[in-house]
């Protein structure tokens, strides 16, 4: 048995039911971009927002950076004299660079430890044992302290020199 060949009918895809089946086009993509000027201005402002907040949160990490620096340099000092001896120093360098140099420079003993207890809540240089200590360790030729007094002194440093107000 043989098939014809030349049928009249060819459907498309091999289904009869498809032959008159048109292919419906898809509509055009949906542009994401606003159309109209009120959504663009507020795209505008959108970025524009989005630019401040990065500006802001880079500027506060270099506002930041002697903070950072003076913390490592307080993790890098020991017990011995010459590193207690520059305890007062770097506390005098961080207030420096944090405020202005001719509120901080002069300041000496009792009225230091004053200012910086003013200058940062919870500081407690002029209030606890360890009173009168920095003025002590910046005149002293050989310092000494206990390990309760250097761990309790550089742990009153660290705390000022995160959470000081400074001036900006």
């Amino acid at each position: 048995m043989q098939m014809q060949e030349n049928s009249s009918f060819t459907p498309k895809n091999g289904n009869p039911m498809l032959e008159e089946f048109l292919e419906v086009s898809p509509p055009d993509n949906i542009s994401w971009w606003p159309e109209t000027l009120g959504w663009q201005i507020l795209l505008f402002l959108f970025v524009l927002f989005i630019f401040y907040r990065f500006y802001l949160v880079f500027k506060h990490f270099m506002d930041n950076a002697y903070r950072r620096w003076a913390n490592q340099q307080l993790g890098l000092l020991t017990q011995s004299t010459e590193d207690i001896q520059k305890l007062p120093i770097l506390l005098k360098k961080t207030a420096v660079y944090g405020y202005k140099r001719e509120s901080v420079a002069d300041l000496t003993g009792l009225a230091f430890e004053t200012w910086l207890d003013q200058e940062c809540p919870k500081s407690e240089f002029s209030k606890t044992p360890i009173a009168g200590l920095l003025n002590h360790l910046s005149y002293s030729p050989a310092p000494v302290l206990t390990t309760e007094q250097f761990n309790k002194l550089k742990q009153q440093i660290s705390h000022w020199i995160k959470y000081h107000q400074g001036e900006s």
